[in-house]
C-alpha cells in the first residue's frame, strides 16, 4: 500500500471531483482513478459511489476518514523524525531528466566545493513529480525549466534563483555530404522523436511546432522518451527530428553532424531555475542555497537571484 493513495483519497474527499482532485495531486485524473482504483483493490471493497455528481464516499468510507488523515499525518510524523537525525549530513535534489547531465554537475561541484562532508543525492522524474516531492519536503531542491508559454506548475510559496537561459531548438543528422537527413525544405513528411504526452518539455515543443508551422507538414512520431539523451542519440542515427536543448548539442553543431532547423521552425526559449521550499529547509538546505547563490553560475543572472531568507 502506498501512502499516496491515502493522500489521494483526503483530497477526493475534499473536492468530490476526479478532475479537481487530479489536478491538486499534479498528475493526469485518468493515473489519479487508477491509483483510486489500486486503494479499493488493496482494501478489497469499493469506497465510493461512481453513479452520483458529485460523488458520494461509502458510509464506511465517510466514517473512517478522520482516521486515514490521522496515518498520513503519524507517517510523515516517523518520517520527518528519522530525517532530522540525518538533515545535517546531506541534501537532495530533484530534477528533470535533461537537467541532470547539463546544470547538476555544476551544483554539484559548487556544494562539494565548500561542504566536502555533505552527501549530494540527486532524483530524476518528470516536473509534476518533482514538484510533488519538493512541496512534501522529500528533497532539499527542485532544478527545472520554466516557460513564458506555460504557467507554472508550482505556487509562488517556492524561492526561486534564476541560474541561466537555455533554447531548444530541432535538430535533424546530416549525411556523407553534408545534407540534413529529414529537410523540411525538400520533404512533406517528417519523422519526429517526442518526449512523452504530457510532459512539461511535450506541452512547450507542442507550442512550438504550432507557432514554428509544423502544422502545414505530415508528422510520423517515431519515438517518444523523456530521457533527451536518448533522443539526441536517436537524431544522430537518423531517425527523426528532435527538439533538444542547444547546450547539449553544441559541439555536434559545429562538427556538422547535426544541423539546426531552427531558421525554418524557430527555437523555444527556457529558463533554468532552483527552487526551494522555505518552510521545510533544513539549515543545511539553507547554507548550500546560499553557496549557490553567490556562485558564478548564479551571479551570471543577478538580476533574477532572490532571496527569501
Amino acid at each position: 500500500m502506498d501512502i499516496k493513495w491515502l493522500e489521494d483519497i483526503l483530497v477526493l474527499y475534499e473536492e468530490r471531483n476526479f478532475s479537481r482532485a487530479a489536478e491538486r495531486r499534479h498528475i493526469t485524473q485518468p493515473a489519479f482513478s487508477r491509483r483510486v482504483q489500486l486503494f479499493e483493490q488493496w482494501v478489497g471493497q469499493d469506497i465510493i459511489d461512481r453513479t452520483t455528481q458529485p460523488i458520494k464516499f461509502t458510509p464506511a468510507m465517510e466514517r473512517l476518514i478522520p482516521a486515514v488523515s490521522n496515518a498520513v499525518v503519524d507517517v510523515y510524523n516517523i518520517r520527518n523524525s528519522l530525517r532530522a537525525e540525518s538533515a545535517t549530513k546531506s541534501v537532495t535534489f530533484a530534477t528533470q531528466h535533461t537537467l541532470a547531465t547539463s546544470v547538476f554537475p555544476q551544483l554539484l561541484s559548487i556544494i562539494n566545493g565548500q561542504l566536502q562532508t555533505v552527501t549530494v543525492r540527486l532524483r530524476s522524474a518528470n516536473l509534476p513529480e518533482c514538484i510533488t516531492w519538493l512541496e512534501n519536503g522529500d528533497v532539499a531542491f527542485l532544478l527545472c525549466y520554466e516557460s513564458s508559454v506555460l504557467t507554472a506548475q508550482y505556487g509562488d510559496n517556492l524561492d526561486k534563483l534564476n541560474l541561466g537561459d537555455e533554447q531548444l531548438i530541432p535538430v535533424t543528422a546530416t549525411d556523407p555530404e553534408g545534407s540534413r537527413v529529414h529537410d523540411p525544405e525538400t520533404q512533406t513528411t517528417l519523422k519526429m522523436l517526442n518526449y512523452p504526452v504530457g510532459s512539461f518539455l511535450r506541452n512547450v515543443v507542442n507550442r512550438g511546432q504550432i507557432a514554428g508551422g509544423f502544422q502545414d507538414y505530415v508528422i510520423e512520431n517515431v519515438c517518444d522518451s523523456s530521457l533527451t539523451m536518448a533522443l539526441k542519440k536517436l537524431v544522430m542515427s537518423g531517425m527523426g527530428i528532435a527538439w533538444i536543448p542547444r547546450s547539449l548539442v553544441a559541439s555536434e553543431l559545429e562538427s556538422g553532424s547535426l544541423a539546426s532547423l531552427d531558421e525554418h521552425f524557430g527555437a523555444i526559449d527556457l529558463s533554468v531555475v532552483l527552487l526551494m521550499n522555505p518552510r521545510r529547509a533544513s539549515e543545511l538546505t539553507k547554507r548550500a542555497w546560499a553557496l549557490i547563490q553567490n556562485s558564478p553560475l548564479c551571479q551570471e543572472s543577478e538580476a533574477d537571484c532572490a532571496n527569501e531568507f
